[in-house]
């Protein structure tokens, strides 16, 4: 079973608001029964809301469709990105197949812009959602803190009772009964920061790819753009000059045939 002794124990190495806790002493008075029956309720209470709300939260529209989202965009360009010197350039450019690898870019940067912007629309949902959970986690860290207060003064308040009375049979049920809301609380506590920080790991890799990667790969793009326009011309030119040679050596031959 149990003890006062127990409790004390268990509360040793927790930080605990001293003057908070002696508050909560002085609301208990055997001499009225109230005072033991509703010891800290209004606290169990209020964390047994936030439980609750903890446990409707699931994930929401915005997140798994950013999520998808910034995958899709993250395959895109890491599949064209070769790492080589070359780059984007050694995925791309291929000798002889310039029309049909810039129309693939052209493609793909469409497909990536798009995707930007699906991205780009989740971005205040999605902080919306982290700023509540933040706000969240505050509301319960403070209940959390006051009912270990008055766990500790409550604790207090039960040495000075005599062990197996009725009063103190009351107290320590209510202190065990707040003991395990803490424990229900914590628990939702730690579901509550993975979902919090999911949240914010999703919006800062989307900020990155959307502010440094996306730009980044656009500048590798353009090189690309402008290498497929250089060997496009320098064909052509290569081209023509045949053609001219062409024409000069039957030029001179119809010369050399002529009698």
């Amino acid at each position: 079973m149990t003890t006062a002794a127990d409790l004390l124990r268990s509360l040793a190495d927790l930080e605990v608001d001293g003057s908070l806790a002696a508050s909560a002493r002085d609301e208990i008075d055997p001499a009225v029964d109230d005072s033991i029956t509703y010891f800290g309720t209004r606290i169990e209470r209020e964390l047994a809301r936030l439980t609750e709300d903890v446990a409707r939260t699931g994930t929401s529209g915005a997140v798994d469709d950013a999520a998808a989202t910034l995958a899709a965009m993250l395959e895109r360009l890491r599949h064209f990105s070769a790492p080589s010197d070359r780059g984007l350039l050694d995925r791309l450019w291929r000798r002889g197949k310039s029309g049909l690898d810039a129309a693939r870019l052209k493609r793909v940067e469409s497909e990536l812009d798009q995707l930007a912007g699906r991205l780009e629309g989740h971005s205040n949902p999605i902080l919306t959602e982290v700023l509540t959970l933040e706000r969240r986690a505050k509301e319960l860290d403070d209940q959390l803190a006051r009912l270990l207060a008055y766990a500790a003064g409550g604790s207090e308040a039960l040495t000075e009772l005599t062990e197996g009375s009725g009063s103190y049979r009351d107290l320590l049920g209510r202190l065990q009964e707040l003991m395990m809301a803490r424990t229900v609380a914590l628990q939702a506590r730690a579901t509550l920061m993975v979902m919090l920080d999911n949240r914010r790991q999703l919006q800062e890799r989307s900020q990155f790819v959307l502010r440094h990667a996306l730009p980044l790969w656009h500048q590798q793009a353009e090189f690309v753009r402008r290498e497929l326009a250089r060997s496009k011309d320098e064909a052509a030119a290569r081209l023509a000059a045949a053609n001219a040679a062409l024409t000069e050596a039957l030029g001179a031959k119809s010369e050399g045939d002529a009698p």
